[in-house]
């Protein structure tokens, strides 16, 4: 059985990059989400591309990664 801790696994601090949100993303997005954020990585639309990782893995990232 997983502790709550095992689960939520998250790097919140400053610098983060959010490698393990993303990785984490692109195993549950479905197809449109996945294009969707390329979309947005393609066209500069940063705070959308974190906004749609965030909400598909229900982990909030750190300001650092939006600034």
């Amino acid at each position: 059985m997983y502790s709550f801790k095992q689960i939520m696994q998250e790097a919140a601090y400053a610098g983060n990059i959010g490698i393990m949100e993303l990785i984490r993303f692109k195993k549950q997005a479905n197809d449109n989400q996945k294009k969707s954020f390329d979309d947005h990585v393609k066209n500069k639309r940063h705070k959308e591309a974190w906004d749609l990782v965030q909400k598909v893995t229900g982990m909030k990232l750190h300001k650092s990664v939006s600034e």
